[in-house]
């Protein structure tokens, strides 16, 4: 997912995913941003935090580098029987 929303470089922010069977949602400060149905997976996998760049020449060409990834913190949620633990 690539941002090129205002602001979004400014200060810290909250990330967010859902990841279904069939589809990611993902948030930014609580905000539904960006939903995919392509190439979900649906097996255990860990989580991974990553900077990656954009795979189309011109998308590049937008970024800005230097580019920083900083990260305070990190939890994950399992929803089983309908309820969050």
């Amino acid at each position: 997912m690539q941002s090129y929303s205002k602001g979004v470089s400014l200060g810290f922010h909250t990330f967010g995913l859902e990841w279904f069977p069939d589809k990611y949602i993902f948030y930014v400060d609580g905000h539904k941003y960006y939903e995919v149905t392509a190439g979900i997976s649906n097996i255990e996998e860990y989580m991974i935090l990553s900077m990656e760049y954009p795979g189309k020449r011109e998308e590049i060409l937008k970024t800005i580098f230097p580019d920083v990834f900083m990260v305070d913190y990190v939890k994950g949620y399992q929803k089983t029987k309908g309820y969050w633990e």
